[in-house]
């Protein structure tokens, strides 16, 4: 998905078709795998987006981070 602006921007021809799963599955399903997400290291080096979210999300919990990310996602979605 954080591909898209690039590929939209790079592409014009390019068209799209997103697939939303609930945010709660795909949680359940990060869990259930035992799947983290470096979400710090991606705010730091992600120049996609406006870092908007927060400054330092060490010490969040997994579920939080989550949100964090679900939240950049879509708001990259209603961009496009």
């Amino acid at each position: 998905m954080l591909s898209a602006r690039y590929l939209s921007l790079n592409h014009p021809k390019v068209k799209f078709i997103f697939l939303v799963r609930h945010p709660v599955a795909v949680f359940k399903s990060m869990q259930r795998m035992n799947w983290s997400f470096d979400l710090d290291n991606f705010m730091k080096t992600n120049n996609l987006f406006e870092n908007e979210y927060f400054e330092k999300t060490s010490g969040m919990e997994q579920l939080d981070k989550f949100t964090i990310l679900w939240k950049i996602i879509n708001d990259e979605i209603l961009k496009l």
